[in-house]
């Protein structure tokens, strides 16, 4: 049996495409040329490509939680990244997305970005004497909690106490704190490698 195409329409090009269910609304604008602006590629992370769902309904994920305001939500506002399409749509593109600041798009095909390495930050609890865990486990708790595995070798854990205490607890990096850099870790859902910078 031949699956029904369901059709979105972008405001305000009034751009129309049929698409499968289940295609996200930022690639079926993508298949139509109609960028929208993402740097996460797609990971729901960046907040960038929102859009307003005027018509139809868009299930809210965990991700819209995360980067969007509670009257957004309400507003019919969601990531076209993590919206799935299992309805005709009609969906409307804010101004500033319209034309995206980095290239998110081939010549004349899809191209999605999936980098390898992410950036996470993370704000940890400090230890106290009603939480005495180490700070790798801290590290790897919170790092579990976004979905996320961690493993390092003996000369990046030795950096991690100075490191963590020199950036308050906040597990970031820069050019002014190389040691967090060096974490590495990998998304339990790809298995790939990445620095937690």
């Amino acid at each position: 049996m031949i699956q029904r195409k369901l059709e979105v329409r972008y405001l305000p090009f009034d751009r129309t495409t049929r698409v499968p269910p289940g295609t996200t609304l930022f690639s079926a604008a993508h298949w139509i040329g109609l960028p929208i602006d993402s740097t996460c590629g797609g990971r729901g992370t960046c907040g960038k490509c929102k859009v307003r769902v005027v018509e139809g309904a868009a299930e809210v994920t965990t991700a819209d939680h995360r980067q969007l305001l509670k009257e957004e939500i309400e507003g019919g506002w969601r990531l076209s990244c993590q919206t799935r399409i299992y309805e005709d749509m009609v969906c409307e593109v804010p101004q500033l997305l319209r034309v995206p600041k980095a290239a998110t798009m081939g010549l004349g095909r899809l191209v999605i970005l999936d980098p390898n390495v992410r950036k996470v930050y993370l704000e940890l609890a400090e230890p106290s004497l009603e939480d005495q865990r180490s700070d790798m486990m801290r590290l790897k708790e919170a790092l579990t909690e976004e979905g996320h595995d961690m493993e390092a070798g003996v000369p990046v854990m030795r950096t991690i106490p100075n490191a963590l205490r020199v950036s308050g607890f906040k597990a970031r990096s820069s050019p002014e704190t190389p040691p967090t850099s060096a974490l590495a870790s990998r998304s339990t859902s790809a298995r790939r490698r990445w620095s937690g910078r």
